[in-house]
């Protein structure tokens, strides 16, 4: 907080692309591909940093509950798997993701 009143608010803008970049590798981690760090850089220069912070909240829930499986909720979902093979195991996919269809 203290470096965001010295810097006039940049350091809180930073942070705030810093915590979508987290976010990130966190999706990519489980083998989605998913970046809003420049949505939050947006929202916050626009001062709407605690809408910022609902969709940060809403995203590592839906990460929280859905990690393992994206098509749990039966539809489309709004966050599509990383696409790509697998390991090269002939037909597995090694990102722990199961094919479109399955369940």
């Amino acid at each position: 907080m203290v470096f965001s009143i010295l810097t006039c608010g940049i350091y809180y803008i930073y942070l705030m692309y810093k915590l979508g970049k987290l976010e990130a590798s966190a999706y990519y981690s489980v083998g989605w591909q998913k970046d809003d760090s420049v949505l939050y850089v947006i929202l916050t220069i626009f001062g709407l940093s605690l809408v910022t912070m609902g969709i940060v909240q809403s995203n590592l829930n839906y990460l929280a509950t859905h990690g393992d499986n994206p098509h749990d909720d039966g539809g489309p979902g709004t966050w599509p798997p990383h696409g790509g093979g697998g390991s090269g195991s002939g037909g597995g996919h090694g990102n722990g993701l199961r094919p479109p269809g399955t369940f």
